[in-house]
């Protein structure tokens, strides 16, 4: 436990309130630690205690979060991760956690994790995104939307975010489709098109995406991750060629290796083998599912020698 060094500094109220917060806090009354604090913060804020007072409140959130993992598993502890939290909360827990949640199929979750982490955490995080997620899923394009929180957002954008939270699909997308063409359409859009679902549905989706993406009229790169996705999904419905002809050729840094993944494996299923090679080559240095394309390039290597 951090050791706070505040005191009583000569405000009887002050500082009685100040030692009930640390009497509170050493007994473990998380409850009343928040409460406290919270009203310590709107009467003496800037007074002596001020910092040592929010220590307290900070360390006791951390300990909220960490409990209820320990006791009932990550899962439980989503309603606690505002952005806030997730702020405090440590580096490893914070990847640890976007680990989980792409494991079990919640993207959104992870996304929000990233989306509220410190700048200089970000890109390791969208690493750990990418290498989690499960090799039958797409995700490019959701590693290119965590540039914007949504949650930020107030009037239309923000009630957008909120349909989408409580997966009102129908609704959100009719107000998507009204909002200014940008950055922030998309982002949203992208977390609409990429809400779960069952292998039956991707025809279904791709039909959704592919509508999206002819009307839409925002330009790359804006608009680079939308038709990723539409392409992604021509290639769960074994159509590489409208895949590859959707692709972009030279995709923004965040989709690279993905992208030219996936265009290789487009162009091997069209008989297209040197091209492919050609293509990984050139891209063996991109850290991005590197793994990926180096077993590609194997594959190529044996089938050429076979030959």
């Amino acid at each position: 436990t951090q050791v706070k060094t505040g005191g009583f500094d000569g405000n009887a109220q002050r500082s009685s309130l100040f030692l009930q917060i640390r009497v509170a806090f050493d007994k473990k009354q998380w409850d009343k630690v928040l409460n406290l604090t919270e009203k310590y913060k709107k009467e003496y804020s800037g007074s002596p205690n001020s910092n040592a007072a929010q220590s307290y409140r900070d360390d006791t959130i951390r300990k909220i979060i960490q409990d209820r993992i320990d006791s009932k598993g990550p899962l439980s502890a989503i309603p606690l991760l505002t952005g806030e939290n997730i702020r405090l909360i440590t580096p490893q827990l914070r990847s640890t956690l976007v680990s989980f949640f792409v494991a079990k199929s919640l993207p959104e979750a992870a996304t929000k994790i990233i989306q509220a982490s410190p700048e200089d955490e970000k890109d390791a995080l969208r690493h750990v995104f990418s290498q989690s997620f499960s090799s039958t899923l797409p995700p490019p394009q959701v590693l290119a939307s965590l540039n914007k929180n949504l949650t930020d957002y107030s009037g239309e954008l923000g009630e957008i975010q909120i349909l989408l939270a409580e997966k009102k699909w129908v609704e959100a997308g009719l107000k998507i489709e009204k909002l200014k063409p940008g950055e922030d359409r998309i982002n949203a859009l992208m977390t609409l098109l990429m809400r779960p679902m069952q292998p039956y549905e991707i025809p279904l989706r791709l039909k959704e995406a592919g509508d999206w993406l002819q009307k839409c009229s925002e330009t790359n790169p804006i608009k680079e991750p939308l038709a990723i996705l539409v392409a992604d999904l021509h290639m769960q419905t074994n159509n590489p060629k409208d895949a590859l002809a959707l692709y972009p050729t030279k995709p923004q840094r965040e989709n690279l290796g993905w992208v030219s993944l996936m265009r290789a494996t487009a162009m091997i299923r069209l008989g297209q083998n040197k091209e492919a090679k050609e293509l990984l080559d050139e891209n063996a240095s991109v850290p991005e599912f590197k793994l990926n394309r180096q077993a590609l390039t194997k594959q190529l290597n044996f089938a050429g020698s076979s030959m």
